[in-house]
């Protein structure tokens, strides 16, 4: 046997054995039953109504749990569609404003099913170790602290701070995301072509290009979208420090020549799979001068110290909130424990940061506002709230009255 027959023969025992592991964990993951199965469908809704538990919406259904998961259990089984369109509506996030996509409680359920017992457990098992986004055990703080391991790691090698990072930004990730192409991914990932087809149908609901903000499996397609550059950076262009949250990536080089390679071949695959990358946010800067990534600035200096600070944005909206919500404290609105809940909060998110001096003078503005200026007032206030609390309460027994009245003249 000659070594391009060996060759051959090992790329097809490795090639057979990957198609075992798929074809297992798609018997033991892959099916419909696993997203129609009434007791998956129970347990999808206790997770889908966390943070959301005071919308009537979700009382509703909550009211009636088990008939309702029943009859979304039935319409599955029956091949039914249960989309119920969207709510649409706009949030301005950090200066941003967001279109989002809010889907219904019985469909989110069924969408926290489907990613919870097929997608993530498949999706997920060809990831890249450093693609830290919406997985469990990762996350921003995660990120960050992988951010500062490559960056002491790279000083470890080398010696200096002298080194190119590579920020890349993606220009309205989720609303560009081509539906061939993860159509594509279901069929390389699934071997039941009704998985994929079901999958599919949440997917086009938001039109023929993208998928909007508010479903979750826009979220796990999300985070298995630019699968195929994360791997050619990892495995082809053997970039060490590469990490990827969502749309935003980071990356480490020694030379600018180096920086601009990795570039231009990424660029090129982003080009394929419909991915327009931001120009204005992608950039290279100095290893040495620092630089920002997930609000938050770095710098390795000379001595191999990796200097970890919030970024002047972060600070300054948090002293614009707290000056909004001593408005709203002083019109009755909120309590002081709802903004001390807030402000410990931020607080604690600080923790995971090098902001000891940035917490001590927010902790002085805050006693400004609702400490020191606050001395006499607590009981007068308490006094305001309990008076509101007592009005709405009046005027919900008083609508509840006229309901009662109403469904008891219609019986006769």
């Amino acid at each position: 046997m000659t070594s391009e027959e060996r060759r051959a023969a090992r790329r097809l025992r490795r090639e057979e054995t990957r198609r075992r592991k798929k074809q297992k964990i798609n018997d033991e993951h892959g099916k419909l039953e696993a997203i129609f199965d009434y007791g998956n469908l129970l347990n999808a809704f206790d997770v889908a109504k966390k943070g959301v538990r005071w919308k009537c919406s979700v009382q509703r259904y909550e009211a009636s749990l088990l008939r309702k998961t029943y009859e979304t259990h039935m319409k599955l089984l029956a091949g039914e569609d249960i989309r119920r369109g969207f709510h649409n509506f706009t949030i301005m996030e950090r200066g941003k404003l967001r279109d989002i996509s809010s889907v219904h409680i019985s469909e989110r359920v069924v969408q926290r099913s489907a990613c919870d017992n097929v997608l993530v457990p498949i999706l997920t098992r060809t990831i890249i170790s450093d693609n830290m986004a919406c997985i469990k055990g990762r996350g921003t703080h995660a990120t960050i602290d992988r951010v500062a391991f490559f960056l002491r790691e790279y000083y470890r090698k080398t010696g200096s701070n002298e080194g190119v990072i590579v920020l890349i930004d993606f220009t309205n990730f989720f609303g560009n995301m081509q539906h061939w192409y993860i159509r594509t991914i279901l069929q390389k990932h699934f071997t039941d072509k009704e998985v994929v087809e079901f999958i599919m149908l949440f997917v086009e609901a938001f039109g023929e290009v993208g998928c909007g903000l508010g479903s979750q499996i826009s979220q796990i397609v999300g985070t298995i979208y630019p699968n195929e550059p994360d791997h050619f950076a990892k495995e082809v262009l053997q970039i060490r420090a590469y990490i990827r949250y969502m749309d935003d990536t980071f990356m480490a080089f020694r030379t600018k020549e180096e920086a601009d390679a990795a570039i231009e071949a990424l660029f090129a695959i982003y080009e394929r799979i419909g991915i327009v990358v931001n120009k204005r946010k992608t950039r290279k800067v100095s290893m040495k001068h620092g630089f920002t990534f997930l609000k938050t600035q770095f710098r390795l200096t000379d001595s191999g110290k990796v200097i970890m600070r919030p970024c002047r944005q972060a600070v300054t909206r948090e002293r614009r909130k707290l000056k909004k919500l001593k408005n709203k404290l002083d019109e009755g609105r909120i309590t002081f424990e709802e903004v001390r809940q807030q402000y410990q909060s931020w607080k604690g998110y600080m923790k995971h940061k090098m902001s000891w001096r940035t917490v001590q003078n927010m902790d002085k503005l805050f006693n400004e506002l609702f400490i020191e200026n606050w001395k006499g007032k607590e009981e007068a206030h308490e006094i305001q709230i309990q008076r509101k609390r007592n009005n709405i309460r009046r005027i919900r027994q008083e609508s509840r009255t006229k309901y009662v009245a109403c469904a008891g003249g219609s019986e006769h």
